[in-house]
């Protein structure tokens, strides 16, 4: 098998993990990828980083390395790096590092044995938790940065290659999320067979109750689909990214059979999205098909083109349609067992029910988002505002990466510090210490423009939004080049969830990123243009 042969696997196999993006404590290498070990993407992209390095291990200096790309990324860490050092140094919450039971005894042995002293743990502590944040920041950047660059060093010139590992990927892990969604489809109806496997394979998929905490729990206590995910939203982040490939498939495929079976994956894989109740997923479903209408009107003369996007629509209307009816029927079920009914009034309870949850589905998954009360808002609106006050007052060089924790604590408004969840971030602090706990960032480039200022913000940006502007370009120069339509849908979607969540989320962003420059590299010339997939 040539090297092209195996890398293409590597990436491919980090294509389909993304639908692993919490993987059980007992699988995880924690030294080597901090945050991103929980990540079951990183480690084949790992293992493809130390191939690469390993093929060319007696021809470094004759890589053909792409240096205006590496020495930006190389810009953009000495930029966080100096964020950071000045962030440390002016860091005044240094008391809240050790929490009350902190314990290294490893780094209290090498410090003894290189010094011939002992030291306090408030001291080993605050030593363990500079060391810690300095190397996330340099290891988030080879993880996130540095693997989109080696994706765009291996399929640089290789689109046909990058079209079908998307395609194949696409549909391999959406078959397996909409077969574990199904099955979730018997376990809200009651079935035992239905528990018992969740039960089983819950634990494999994805780590349960990390840390002693609630989350990820084995069952979600609402009414809400998550699949083989850990939470409702990451169903919904996956499942926007991914419905613009299937798409793609049925739009261009001559392969009748591989289109029908995309149309049957595509209705139960948006089914199972709406399902999750997830606000994230409900605008960005509802975004997915604005971009459509988009792109009908650069292909307003195909008529196709036209066909296919009603077909697809109307997939997505039955989708929604088949929600609504399964939600009644289960919430009927669940009432009606602690009640005792005629069927007329079944008839009756079940009309109405159907028309309360449309109703009631639009103003918890869509309305609600303006709400500040409304369901989990007042907890993500006040760090988001808490970020931007931060960044107000730190505009240039911002806090530090991985400091922001206490500075979001503190200018948190009084309603949201009386949040269920903010308490138990107050007290998980007090108990475990910054050594050990974080305030998630509910919002990439809020969180980001408050850790590390404008200028490395602007940095961070800079390659991100070329990109999209180099798509676009492309787009409008080359309306048949259908598939690069669908892929710069599903890049602005992978975008537009870093609004509400950190990009890191899935490891979608940063595939996605890697194969986007290499696509517009490769078509730069337009050249190699792809109107349509034959067979896989």
């Amino acid at each position: 098998m040539s090297s092209n042969k195996y890398i293409d696997s590597l990436i491919g196999l980090s294509f389909i993990f993304v639908i692993f993006p919490v993987i059980p404590m007992s699988l995880r290498i924690g030294f080597l990828g901090g945050e991103f070990s929980a990540k079951a993407s990183f480690y084949t992209l790992f293992i493809c980083l130390v191939y690469s390095v390993w093929l060319k291990r007696h021809t470094l200096r004759q890589y053909h390395l792409y240096w205006k790309e590496l020495l930006y990324i190389a810009l953009l860490g000495f930029s966080i790096a100096v964020s950071l050092v000045h962030g440390l140094i002016n860091f005044p919450y240094y008391d809240l590092v050790p929490g009350t039971n902190y314990m290294n005894h490893k780094l209290e042995a090498i410090i003894q044995f290189i010094f011939n002293e002992t030291v306090s743990e408030y001291t080993l502590s605050v030593i363990h938790f500079c060391f810690r944040v300095l190397k996330n920041s340099l290891t988030q950047l080879i993880f996130t940065f540095g693997f989109s660059y080696l994706i765009f060093y291996w399929y640089k010139n290789r689109s046909e290659t990058i079209l079908k590992i998307v395609s194949k990927g696409s549909l391999i892990s959406a078959s397996l999320v909409v077969v574990f969604g199904v099955v979730e489809l018997f376990y809200f109806d009651k079935q035992q067979w239905a528990l018992s496997l969740l039960t089983y394979i819950r634990p494999i998929v994805h780590a349960i109750e990390i840390n002693n905490t609630w989350w990820p729990p084995l069952f979600w206590p609402e009414l809400q689909f998550r699949s083989l995910f850990p939470e409702p939203s990451f169903l919904g982040i996956y499942a926007v990214i991914t419905i613009p490939f299937i798409w793609s498939i049925i739009f261009t495929s001559k392969n009748k059979k591989l289109v029908g079976l995309s149309f049957i994956i595509l209705l139960l894989l948006e089914m199972i999205t709406l399902l999750a109740n997830s606000r994230t997923a409900t605008v960005f479903f509802i975004i997915d098909h604005i971009l459509l209408v988009f792109a009908l009107c650069i292909q307003f003369r195909n008529k196709k083109f036209i066909i296919h996007t009603v077909l697809v629509t109307l997939i997505g209307l039955l989708a929604f349609v088949g929600n609504i009816v399964y939600t009644s029927n289960v919430l009927y079920v669940q009432d009606a067992s602690t009640k005792s009914t005629t069927s007329t009034t079944i008839k009756n309870i079940s009309t109405q029910q159907v028309a309360n949850e449309i109703t009631s589905y639009g103003e918890n998954n869509i309305t609600s988002l303006s709400k500040k009360g409304g369901r989990s808002n007042n907890q993500r609106y006040g760090v988001m505002k808490a970020d931007l006050n931060i960044f107000k007052e730190n505009p240039l060089l911002g806090i530090g990466q991985g400091l922001r924790t206490p500075y979001v604590l503190n200018h948190l408004d009084e309603d949201t510090l009386n949040g269920a969840e903010v308490k138990m971030w107050i007290e998980n602090i007090k108990n475990k210490g910054l050594i050990n706990i974080s305030i998630p960032m509910l919002g990439e480039y809020t969180s980001r423009l408050s850790e590390t200022g404008i200028i490395s913000f602007v940095l961070f940006m800079g390659p991100i939004v070329l990109l999209l502007v180099r798509l676009f370009i492309y787009v409008f120069k080359n309306p048949k080049d259908i598939w690069i339509i669908f892929f710069t849908i599903a890049y602005i979607e992978s975008l537009l969830t870093g609004i509400g969540t950190t990009l890191n989320e899935l490891y979608y962003f940063w595939i996605l990123l890697g194969f986007g420059y290499a696509l517009v590299y490769t078509r730069n010339s337009y050249r190699n243009k792809v109107d349509e997939i034959s067979e896989y």
